[in-house]
């Protein structure tokens, strides 16, 4: 893997983390004034003297088929101008590269989501086109999660992507709702860091800041935060990274 790509986990040797280290994704927005709500609270006067968990990410979905598809609700210039102040991720399942470059060009995102059963191949096609095209983009991979030999083909892409997200193996490519077993983590032994997915709801605090994992990243949330498809319940999720930290 090129060094430039390289996410480092920060963390602190053997299996053990600080949680002040975790990183946070949002997913499955698509509402202007819901994104800007989340922002101005993450980054407010009073979150920033509390030394709060922020927002690190946010995930915009790209599949058709997904309620919180993007469609046509964002503008270029606003996830442009949100890409200046956090990091935004295009989520893709299964898409053709094209129109990944396309996407990326047109909204400025900082990393790429595959979501569905891109193979190692067409992981390394995208990697060696971005990097002609948007040398800084990086690459994360969900793989879906239900058994221990679920966690075996992670290290087909070893050195291919940045970022691994754990998600609930389920009808949907993702938000579905529920969570795997999260003892499986001990399992994990890919050198590449990874997000815990899937299912992760306000009461899950304490549980989350107990794993230790050297390879944990962060997390990634999306439904179990909702009022509705897409539209995210800013208050829960900052009581949430409160309890977090």
């Amino acid at each position: 893997m090129n060094s430039k790509h390289v996410v480092s986990s920060e963390a602190n040797g053997g299996r053990t983390r600080s949680s002040q280290t975790l990183r946070v994704k949002v997913c499955g927005l698509r509402d202007e004034q819901n994104i800007e709500a989340l922002l101005r609270h993450s980054l407010s006067p009073d979150a920033l003297s509390r030394n709060a968990l922020p927002v690190d990410a946010l995930g915009f979905i790209f599949y058709p088929k997904s309620p919180r598809f993007v469609g046509e609700s964002l503008r270029p210039d606003f996830m442009r101008s949100v890409g200046q102040r956090i990091r935004t991720v295009g989520v893709f399942v299964n898409a053709d590269v094209d129109i990944i470059l396309h996407t990326i060009e047109r909204f400025g995102f900082g990393a790429v989501q595959l979501h569905g059963e891109e193979t190692p191949d067409c992981s390394a096609n995208l990697r060696e086109r971005l990097e002609s095209h948007f040398p800084s983009v990086q690459i994360w991979k969900a793989f879906s999660i239900a058994t221990q030999d679920d966690l075996t083909p992670i290290s087909r892409y070893d050195g291919i992507i940045d970022l691994a997200l754990l998600d609930t193996k389920g009808t949907a490519h993702g938000g579905n709702g529920t969570r795997f077993d999260w003892s499986l983590l001990d399992d994990y032994s890919s050198p590449t860091p990874f997000l815990l997915s899937g299912g992760i709801a306000p009461e899950h605090a304490l549980e989350i800041r107990n794993i230790q994992h050297s390879r944990l990243l962060g997390i990634d949330i999306n439904s179990r935060f909702e009022t509705a498809p897409a539209l995210k319940d800013v208050g829960a999720v900052h009581r949430f990274l409160d309890e977090l930290k």
